[in-house]
């Protein structure tokens, strides 16, 4: 689409009544929620609620209000840390959050909104250094199947999921305990090991 093709004004609505799409135009090539303006005038309307949910409309879905701006923060949760937009997501929140806590004066919506950031920031880092905890677990683990058996197979790489199980103390326990085994002494020694039995 050609620059000048795209509307000179955005108009973003958590919420738009049916009378107003009624006069609106729905256009090929753009997702249910953004109409346009019949006639000469070049104005978007985007009703935010309507949005599907997908990554491409998570940006603005996050400025939309109650269970729709509740799902789009869960969804920043579940994304990779290691993506570019989850930390663009996170230094956007942090602002967002300080912009509104600073305010001397705020609405009863601002303060649900605080409430809401203040709680989704907080989850947000808990499950950010959690994942970061597995992640060295994880490396660890194959450094040291790697230092012992020269390669991660099928097997081994089904042992390092049972290993994630356990903390890193019984893991450091376990791998001292059996890092004089063979292999496969090692897989049946860890496939008894009672944090690492499927039915413990």
């Amino acid at each position: 689409m050609k620059d000048e093709e795209y509307p000179d004004l955005w108009i973003l609505g958590t919420t738009v009544s049916p009378e107003v799409t009624e006069e609106l135009l729905a256009k090929k090539g753009w997702p249910v929620g953004v109409n346009f303006s019949p006639g000469i005038f070049k104005v978007a309307i985007v009703a935010i609620n309507q949005l599907p949910a997908n990554a491409e409309t998570l940006w603005l879905r996050m400025l939309g209000k109650g269970g729709v701006q509740k799902r789009a923060f869960n969804e920043v949760k579940e994304l990779p840390e290691e993506s570019s937009f989850s930390k663009n997501v996170l230094d956007v929140v942090q602002k967002w959050y300080s912009a509104l806590h600073g305010k001397e004066e705020k609405t009863p919506e601002e303060q649900e909104l605080i409430m809401e950031l203040a709680t989704s920031f907080a989850e947000w880092e808990q499950a950010t250094l959690q994942r970061g905890q597995v992640q060295m677990q994880r490396q660890f683990i194959e450094n040291f199947l790697m230092a012992r058996f020269g390669a991660i197979d099928e097997a081994l790489a089904g042992a390092i999921e049972s290993l994630l199980k356990m903390s890193m103390a019984e893991v450091t326990g376990l791998m001292l305990e059996l890092s004089s085994l063979e292999k496969e002494e090692f897989l049946a020694r860890l496939e008894n090991h009672p944090e690492t039995r499927s039915d413990s």
